[in-house]
């Protein structure tokens, strides 16, 4: 539940009309899209924390690094991250 409340102030509120879909799917593209653009470490550690629900013990045991590397690490793409869905108007 951790790694979803660090994301819960990038969520789309609302109900599920064809408007929300619509910006759901676009949401979606969006962050697929800004995950291209990263570097190959931070995309990883971003989708085995927010797609795989690792802790950040685990994720910093596979790639070698500190425990608080991976926080600064996932902190840093949560507010590029937050600064691209803005920049499109997705927030």
């Amino acid at each position: 539940t951790i790694a979803l409340e660090e994301l819960a102030e990038l969520a789309v509120a609302g109900d599920n009309t064809v408007e929300q879909e619509v910006e759901l799917k676009l949401l979606g593209g969006a962050i697929s899209a800004f995950l291209r653009d990263q570097p190959a470490l931070q995309r990883n550690i971003f989708i085995r924390r927010y797609y795989h629900l690792c802790s950040i013990k685990e994720i910093a045991a596979a790639y070698s690094i500190s425990e608080s590397k991976v926080k600064s690490i996932l902190f840093r793409q949560r507010k590029k991250l937050r600064a691209s869905l803005e920049s499109e108007d997705l927030l």
